[in-house]
């Protein structure tokens, strides 16, 4: 019954500690330069497909969570 118990709670905890570890892990890599070129790069595609025309971002600065901004 005490393996039972533990096993309970081991596992969820594990799991849990898992996806707590890749939303860091995610937040980090979004901090990282080619990150933000990559989804200035998308966001540029999805953008033009939207307002039927072109949009160029230059450069993304800034963090993600409290500031961000668009340069040229």
């Amino acid at each position: 019954m005490k393996k039972g118990i533990k096993y309970g709670v081991v596992v969820p905890g594990s799991i849990i500690l898992g996806i707590l570890l890749l939303l860091l892990l995610a937040a980090l890599i979004l901090q990282t330069q080619p990150a933000k070129q990559k989804i200035a790069r998308v966001a540029e595609i999805q953008v033009g497909k939207f307002i039927n025309g072109n949009l160029s971002i230059g450069k993304i600065e800034g963090n993600f969570f409290t500031h961000l901004s668009l340069k040229n």
